[in-house]
């Protein structure tokens, strides 16, 4: 097995630490500064993975187990499992594990966005009507250009209500250009609260929403549907 370099120890360690109390909506201070300086302090070895170490975050953050791959600069894979499918149970993750994807996808989409921008086919400051084929204005600020940029960085102006976009987009499987109905007023679908009341790019807000965007954006772009 390859020794992973200290960057990538480093991107992992940190990773999880970072991960895992979001996946469970707790705020990242709620990790204490001793667990803090034990994740510098591994960074700074070369024993990635040190199970006991994450063990003990898993049981910091309440899940049961998770797994992590790399794959190396000579293309070599390595995979690493930890804790349990289900808690109390014993039963470790293995290769085979189907893992709930949920906001890892948010890198899948920035990836693809990124490769289209090195293509030449996008430009980051690009206002997103470019490529969308329904318009997207803060109807507050409709003079103000909502960027890909924004989208990626979460400053795109839109709220993160969690409850209604999960029933619309994943219970009910609503098409996604439904989202000209669920941002444009005057539509059944719309709700005030569904923009905060800054202008865009003057204010960061965590929202699934602009990365559904930019997963259709790369739709348009590419022509070739998200999921392939």
């Amino acid at each position: 097995m390859n020794r992973l370099g200290k960057n990538t120890r480093q991107v992992a360690i940190m990773s999880i630490l970072f991960m895992l109390p979001i996946s469970n909506l707790i705020p990242i201070y709620f990790i204490s500064a001793e667990e803090q300086k034990n994740t510098v302090n591994a960074i700074q070895t070369d024993s990635f993975p040190d199970e006991q170490y994450v063990n003990r975050l898993l049981k910091i953050a309440d899940m049961p187990g998770f797994a992590v791959g790399f794959i190396n600069k000579d293309k070599s894979i390595e995979t690493y499992m930890f804790g349990e499918t289900k808690i109390n149970t014993d039963n470790p993750p293995t290769k085979n594990t189907v893992f709930l994807a949920a906001s890892l996808t948010k890198t899948v989409t920035a990836t693809a966005i990124l490769q289209l921008w090195e293509q030449g086919k996008i430009d980051l400051d690009d206002d997103i009507n470019d490529y969308l084929p329904f318009p997207v204005r803060h109807p507050d600020y409709p003079n103000i250009p909502i960027t890909i940029k924004m989208l990626l960085t979460h400053t795109g102006g839109f709220t993160n209500i969690l409850w209604r976009t999960f029933l619309y987009f994943s219970f009910f499987h609503y098409p996604i250009d439904w989202y000209e109905f669920y941002l444009t007023p005057g539509n059944p679908f719309y709700h005030a609260d569904n923009w905060n009341d800054y202008p865009p790019g003057e204010g960061i807000y965590y929202t699934s929403l602009g990365y559904d965007l930019l997963g259709y954006i790369v739709e348009q772009v590419s022509a070739i549907p998200f999921e392939d």
